[in-house]
């Protein structure tokens, strides 16, 4: 059993990787999306947020999907990484693929929301997030595989119009979690959201079969 010093040396520990995981994305997407030039949109970060060196049209950050079954770990990673993010001075796009969670908004919805510094809460993860949302007609994508689609396809036009039209924003990236669903139908609307949201980073977790498949 941890004593205190022992819990908090490990959530150091595991802070810090973090950190370190998304700062070394935020490097590799940089390094392949072109050098950087004169921030010239006039953009104004969110109180508080300090726009990162040099964002320009070229110069996109991560886009990170994280896949994989039902409980696995997929949404603590997801809020893990936004949180950092914004931590660092970032802006990232939080995506929520999955109906059946609803951590953005209500069940049978997907939905996405920028995160700043200012809405990370220590206790409740983040507040004051203003999302947008898409109803998907039910919390299991097979009942309506076609809406699901639909509004996968709606809420990833909306994320790629932010990534384009606000340099913050697009020098920050986006956090993309995923519905457990990963086998046959389910593994077919996966691809589709990859389509649609062109993750440049996919993690995969705890599935060496759904890690051969893509």
């Amino acid at each position: 059993m941890m004593d205190v010093a022992q819990l908090n040396a490990r959530l150091t520990s595991r802070r810090r990787e973090a950190q370190a995981a998304w700062s070394a994305l935020v490097t590799a997407s940089r390094t392949a999306g072109g050098a950087a030039s004169e921030d010239k949109s006039g953009t104004v970060p969110p109180s508080g947020v300090s726009v990162p060196p040099n964002p320009t049209p070229e110069c996109y950050g991560p886009r990170v999907m994280v896949v994989g079954n039902t409980d696995t770990g997929k949404s603590t990673l997801v809020r893990t990484l936004a949180s950092y993010a914004a931590r660092l001075a970032y802006c990232p796009i939080l995506v929520d693929l999955d109906p059946g969670q609803g951590s953005l908004s209500i069940p049978s919805t997907v939905a996405a929301a920028t995160v700043d510094a200012s809405q990370v809460d220590p206790t409740v993860g983040f507040s004051g997030l203003r999302p947008l949302v898409h109803c998907t007609g039910s919390v299991t994508p097979d009942r309506h595989t076609s809406m699901y689609k639909g509004a996968t396809s709606a809420l990833a036009g909306t994320v790629r119009h932010l990534l384009r039209s606000n340099d913050l924003i697009r020098s920050s990236g986006c956090v993309i979690n995923t519905c457990g669903w990963t086998d046959g139908k389910g593994f077919s609307l996966l691809l589709h959201a990859i389509e649609q949201l062109e993750p440049n980073v996919i993690v995969v977790m705890v599935g060496g079969a759904l890690l051969a498949d893509l």
